[in-house]
């Protein structure tokens, strides 16, 4: 039920801080609105709760983001609405997680920062199991954090490009990690 409101509630955290703003066209300034994406790798690393404790294999997947939010003017702060998907498979399965996260990013240097975020996951399954027989979980709900590290440099007045190195960790049909590296892009 509360996730419902997350949107609203976004949108107006970020409208009452960037209401003052007058960089929207300044040359490399984050205050004000913007809109980005990442795309990029992910090694997945699971837990299974619910089967005797033991963990699964490693696998490799991508990952991508939408992300939208605001900077807080003459502060080294940004703060966004992040949708991600990550898709990884392995033999017969795959696994689809999409996450709906609000979250910020601290700038640490002029151009570093260290990014925190918390919100909601969706895990699905497909394929065979040869220990469970045919999967095919709909709405496994549950809870995500992200942590990263990132570097981005304006390209001109508005876009800026970087790398990001980061982590997130689900808990959700199964508790796992998704270490991370994306290339990102934001338009402020």
């Amino acid at each position: 039920m509360f996730f419902k409101f997350i949107p609203a509630l976004t949108a107006a955290t970020l409208l009452f801080f960037v209401t003052n703003t007058h960089a929207y066209d300044g040359r490399h300034d984050r205050g004000g609105l913007f809109a980005g994406g990442e795309l990029g790798v992910s090694l997945s690393k699971g837990f299974e709760g619910d089967t005797e404790n033991q963990f699964m294999d490693s696998n490799v997947g991508f990952n991508g983001a939408l992300r939208f939010g605001g900077g807080i003017p003459d502060k080294p702060i940004t703060l966004d609405l992040e949708l991600g998907y990550n898709y990884d498979s392995w033999g017969e399965q795959s696994r689809h997680l999409t996450t709906l996260m609000i979250g910020g990013s601290f700038y640490v240097a002029t151009d570093f920062y260290l990014h925190l975020a918390f919100g909601a996951a969706r895990e699905t399954y497909s394929g065979t199991n040869h220990r469970f027989g045919d999967l095919n979980f709909e709405d496994q709900l549950g809870l995500a954090a992200n942590l990263g590290l990132g570097y981005e440099f304006f390209v001109n007045a508005d876009l800026a490009l970087g790398i990001k190195l980061d982590c997130d960790v689900v808990s959700a049909n199964n508790d796992f990690i998704l270490p991370g590296l994306s290339f990102t892009a934001t338009w402020y």
